[in-house]
């Protein structure tokens, strides 16, 4: 096979992976956060689109589904959800998404956080609290009761 038929080939694999949506590595893009955290759908959707990091966190370890969850923004933590987002993620101070629901008291996230299989046992990294802890001190009883139905401890 000569050197210039070789190139060909190698020229149109690279344009077939650019076809079939291949966007390279993420780029960080704190306004995804802010977007997130102020119900803009249209701009989460344009910075996800844009290939946005969606696991980058603030300096209080908040993902952009963190604060969607905080702000009970449920088209924003749907979207997020289906472009991957870490349902689970969890890091010191700002514990999970699911956690930042409860705290804030959103029920109808809670119920949409669990319905996508956010674990309901998983603790805060640096307190040890759990979602039912967190619920309990804030006596958000609903919300207590959809998490003890889904398994909590």
């Amino acid at each position: 096979m000569n050197t210039r038929f070789h190139y060909k080939y190698i020229l149109l694999f690279f344009i077939m992976i650019l076809a079939a949506g291949c966007k390279g590595k993420p780029v960080d893009r704190p306004e995804l956060l802010t977007a997130a955290n102020d119900g803009d759908y249209d701009q989460v959707k344009q910075l996800l689109d844009d290939n946005a990091n969606i696991h980058l966190t603030d300096e209080m370890g908040f993902t952009a589904l963190s604060h969607a969850a905080n702000e009970g923004h449920i088209k924003i933590i749907e979207l997020l959800l289906e472009s991957g987002a870490d349902i689970n993620k969890n890091v010191k101070f700002a514990g999970t998404p699911l956690m930042r629901a409860v705290h804030s008291g959103r029920k109808d996230v809670v119920t949409l956080l669990i319905d996508n299989g956010a674990d309901v046992n998983l603790k805060e990294v640096q307190s040890n609290a759990s979602a039912l802890f967190i619920a309990k001190s804030k006596k958000h009883e609903d919300i207590i009761k959809i998490l003890k139905a889904a398994g909590a401890k």
